[in-house]
């Protein structure tokens, strides 16, 4: 469990707490794409990485550690989002920034253990998807949503 905690750990220090994302004058676009690559190549490189990912998958007490770690995360990117503009309640704001983190984790656990190829396909799709649904909340006029 330290292990994973420990790892944890390091793979938010990645993103910075969305910190880059937080900036309106950021190409927010370029920057998720960024994310959801370094998550992915991070942990095919840092040793033990992969088997960490596949164990959090396994284990109760280590997917606890991974719940706990993509809250943590998502509070941080639900953060970003609302110095970025989108305005929505705090409660939307909160389940959208869960949505990205925890879609984001659930397909790139697939793809860490898929060949190069499919797993390109794999990351590709999600940043479209992710984007997408970006998009409809960045890229508008700032209304507020219930």
């Amino acid at each position: 469990i330290a292990l994973a905690e420990r790892l944890a750990g390091q793979w938010d220090g990645w993103f910075d707490g969305f910190r880059a994302l937080a900036d309106a004058s950021a190409d927010w676009r370029a920057l998720w794409s960024q994310y959801i690559d370094t998550f992915g190549d991070g942990i095919r490189t840092i040793p033990g990485g992969l088997a960490i990912r596949r164990a959090m998958r396994a284990f109760p007490e280590l997917r606890a550690v991974d719940r706990f770690d993509n809250e943590r995360l998502a509070r941080q990117l639900a953060t970003a989002l609302a110095a970025r503009g989108v305005r929505v309640s705090r409660r939307q704001l909160t389940m959208m920034a869960r949505l990205l983190v925890e879609t984001a984790v659930a397909v790139l656990d697939v793809a860490l253990f898929e060949p190069q190829v499919p797993a390109r396909t794999q990351i590709d799709e999600l940043k479209r998807m992710h984007l997408a649904y970006l998009e409809s909340c960045l890229d508008r006029p700032r209304t507020r949503r219930r």
